[in-house]
């Protein structure tokens, strides 16, 4: 199987109405790594060719949105670096100058933790959901996915920013 064969997709939180008010964008700069930093710089000059397609699933009442990566070629932080690029900057990504998390007590209000100051979230809001990878074989060809579910906290951060979840489920 070729890299190339492979189609990854990932979940990502960012600010609502991100993007211009685009509700897809497909990002192919090319990604050069940057020369003091840890972190991938967009280059028609020297960069390698990446490609990837932003779909947006969800937005929050809160201001918040939920978005859907996919690329058949992953480079290293190509999500991030695309993501930002087009203004869709990862919720807790400091290095692509994403936005901070809220605190809980901005979400939830009217509850007794209203009064402590902890972030909603204090990870990088990015989920590697699925691998889809080609099968050939004697019998049969096609595909198979490998799943990951969503982990526990960041499950419970989109529910406390009040997404629907029923975009996770498929």
């Amino acid at each position: 199987v070729g890299s190339a064969e492979l189609r990854y997709r990932f979940f990502f939180v960012t600010k609502a109405r991100a993007a211009g008010g685009a509700k897809e964008v497909v990002a192919d700069a090319p990604l050069l790594p940057h020369n003091t930093k840890p972190k991938m710089i967009p280059s028609t000059a020297k960069g390698k060719k990446s490609t990837t397609e932003f779909t947006l699933l969800s937005e929050s009442s809160l201001g918040w949105a939920l978005w859907e990566a996919t690329t058949a070629f992953l480079r290293p932080h190509q999500i991030r670096a695309h993501a930002a690029v087009h203004e869709l900057s990862i919720l807790g990504d400091v290095l692509y100058g994403g936005p901070e998390a809220p605190l809980l007590s901005e979400l939830l209000p009217n509850k007794r933790t209203s009064g402590i100051r902890f972030p909603v979230f204090s990870d990088l809001a990015l989920h590697l959901r699925e691998v889809t990878l080609p099968v050939e074989g004697e019998a049969s060809s096609g595909t198979v996915s490998l799943r990951a579910e969503l982990p526990r906290h960041f499950r419970v951060m989109l529910q406390r920013m009040q997404f629907r979840l029923m975009y996770l489920i498929s």
